[in-house]
């Protein structure tokens, strides 16, 4: 029999067979006579849609379908329809029968019996399968992504969401707005891409960048000050950006011609919204990537709890003294505000263009599900409710097997007994670390003779490590087949979330030295598990500290096992990642809006919420109730003692 092209999924006719995956075709064996004709063919997708179903394999399913039933369960009714019609056509019918065993092995596909001539049973097989080929595209769904080039890691997660989406089988669109034409997509499997060219004030800005950050290494990073002084022009900027998409009606028109399932966005910017409008999108889904963004956490009712939860800003870990509560709720409305104050100035703009759009306020809080980039064995505990669905770790590849070192470094590795990583992220560059810190950095690995330093530089040209034989500079470094790699026993990192995520799954000891933005809420999220140690950068000044601090996690063997039962945790969640993101954003992109998760809390003005008219009446009764059994027990006093008093007085005279 033929082959026919496409993604098939094929299997025999035997109850028991197991499945065929799609990455090729597998032959279909002749009819068995014992099996009066029946097949068993299936697609990946209505595959994932049936396990969905049966929720785990717990039970048994079966499901008879006629030309004029309808499903008993969540089966795509236009499959249904589509095979019936197409069936009918040449005078046959077909019956669909799912099975599952009761531990989940021997998975039973689709059962197709084709009622006809035998003659023609091949034919109408190779029909069946033409019709399994476009089930696929019924199933999938268009979805676009509005992801600002801007940040890495904001770059890295939205772009692994749009390719976790794409390999699952829908139709994704990326829009990029271009602020740093410095960065990469990072996008993989997603070959829809649109740009949106940087004006002339956003490309002046990003020139200005290399200066801005290099500020980094000399700003406190738990003073929130040093954030609201960027505010006004990161406003500016963004606003800019906003309106050359916003006027661009070319685009627009293109993208509503597109009739698009869903939108993707993170509301770290607040554009996309009036663009989902314009372009007529009727629901949309937010992936942040961070664990959580104060301003977003305000407007969707996620209660903040600053007396416990570090906000996105603080320094500080969960166990909080007085002051450093008080620091906290500082740091928590200073970065709430930063990100509401640049999204009221795109909203305010977008106004002039349209002034039926609304705001991020209004349109955020009706997103379906608010998708974060958090790992809650790794998190702080923190409130939340059903629309904040966790996917953090969705860019980490943890397959070690599959990883391969380059061989220069896999050679270095091999050197010495101590391998040690540096690197401080894509932001702040060690090039432009102050020299009271490279200097105290650089004799801390001549005082480790016996240990190799792995160091991300940004300038290899640069001579400040010349005669110092065991550091190996690199402008670029393979982090996360280093980090797979047994033989690296520390990384010492700046606490971007996304390093943050990678050393813990792959169960690496580390040194986390933040520099700033939430990365000293990570690294203090990190430090209670109790496989990193955490310094300021100021500490970089002091040799010693810098010394005896990467010694103590290097002997320490705590360090290396506290580190590695987390990352085995974090390897066997009972949720996957990837999994989970793809079931939400389907279900997103069927049902649109979900009011249903709408936290009422939202709605409720600062005296409801937290109770302060019920107490203020508890206290009323209370003070009237005391006042009340007060006079009542004056009374009974001055009846009682009273009168016994004028009797004695009457007495003595």
């Amino acid at each position: 029999m033929s082959r026919p092209a496409g993604p098939w999924v094929g299997g025999v006719s035997d109850l028991n067979a197991t499945l065929y995956t799609c990455e090729a075709w597998k032959t279909v064996p002749e009819i068995n006579e014992k099996n009066d004709g029946e097949f068993y063919v299936v697609p990946i997708k209505v595959l994932k849609a049936q396990r969905q179903v049966v929720s785990g394999f717990r039970t048994t399913l079966e499901i008879l379908v006629g030309e004029s039933e309808r499903p008993k369960e969540s089966l795509p009714v236009d499959l249904i329809t589509a095979a019936n019609s197409l069936l009918k056509d040449n005078g046959q019918r077909a019956v669909y029968r799912v099975a599952i065993s009761e531990k989940g092995r021997n998975f039973r596909k689709w059962k197709w019996q084709i009622e006809s001539d035998g003659n023609e049973l091949q034919m109408r097989l190779l029909s069946v399968l033409c019709l399994l080929a476009t089930i696929c595209s019924v199933n999938s769904y268009k979805i676009l992504f509005y992801s600002n080039l801007f940040g890495h890691s904001h770059v890295k997660m939205l772009a692994a969401a749009a390719d976790t989406l794409t390999d699952a089988g829908h139709n994704v669109t990326v829009l990029i707005p271009v602020f740093d034409t410095t960065l990469k997509t990072s996008l993989k499997t997603t070959k829809n891409v649109i740009f949106v060219d940087a004006n002339d004030q956003v490309e002046e800005f990003v020139k200005a960048r290399t200066s801005m950050l290099s500020n980094m290494w000399k700003q406190d990073a738990a003073n929130p000050i040093t954030l609201l002084q960027r505010v006004g022009k990161m406003a500016e900027i963004f606003s800019s950006q906003c309106k050359k998409v916003l006027t661009d009606t070319e685009l627009i028109e293109k993208m509503k011609a597109e009739n698009y399932d869903l939108a993707v966005t993170e509301p770290f910017d607040s554009c996309a919204y009036p663009f989902f409008e314009a372009i007529n999108i009727r629901a949309h889904v937010a992936v942040l990537s961070s664990s959580r963004l104060d301003h977003v956490s305000d407007v969707i009712g996620q209660p903040a709890a600053p007396s416990y939860n570090p906000g996105l800003l603080s320094a500080n870990g969960d166990k909080m003294t007085m002051l450093q509560r008080f620091v906290n709720v500082i740091q928590y409305m200073c970065g709430s505000y930063f990100f509401s104050y640049v999204g009221d100035v795109e909203a305010a703009m977008a106004k002039e263009i349209n002034p039926t759009w609304r705001t991020w306020r209004e349109t955020v809080p009706e997103a379906s599900f608010i998708l974060t980039n958090q790992i809650p064995l790794l998190d702080f505990p923190a409130p939340t409710f059903d629309k904040i669905v966790p996917v953090g770790g969705l860019s980490v590849i943890t397959d070690k097997k599959a990883m391969k070192l380059p061989e220069k470094w896999d050679k270095i590795l091999s050197l010495r007994k101590n391998n040690v990583f540096i690197s401080f992220g894509s932001n702040a560059r060690s090039l432009d670390m102050p020299l009271e810190y490279k200097n105290s950095l650089l004799q801390v690995i001549r005082n480790m003779p016996d240990t190799s330093f792995i160091w991300k530089y940004e300038d290899l040209t640069d001579k400040f490590t010349e005669g110092v034989e065991n550091v190996y500079l690199g402008d670029w470094l393979p982090q996360n087949e280093l980090l797979a790699d047994p033989r690296l026993n520390v990384f010492i990192t700046h606490g971007g979330l996304g390093s943050v995520t990678e050393l813990s799954m792959m169960g690496t000891p580390a040194v986390m030295i933040p520099l700033f933005a939430d990365q000293s809420r990570n690294a203090q999220m990190l430090k209670r598990h109790g496989g990193a140690a955490v310094l300021t950068k100021t500490d970089l000044a002091n040799t010693k500290l810098v010394q005896d601090t990467i010694q103590d996690v290097l002997a320490n063997p705590k360090y290396r096992e506290n580190a590695e039962r987390l990352a085995e945790m974090l390897n066997n969640q009972p949720t996957n990642p990837k999994e989970t993101l793809v079931k939400y954003v389907e279900f997103a992109a069927r049902f649109g809006k979900l009011p249903s998760l709408d936290n009422y809390g939202r709605h409720q003005s600062f005296i409801q919420y937290f109770f302060l008219d019920v107490i203020a009446i508890i206290a009323l009764i209370a003070v009237v109730s005391s006042y009340i059994s007060y006079r009542i027990l004056k009374c009974v006093v001055r009846r009682c003692f009273g009168s016994r008093c004028s009797e004695v007085k009457s007495k003595e005279e």
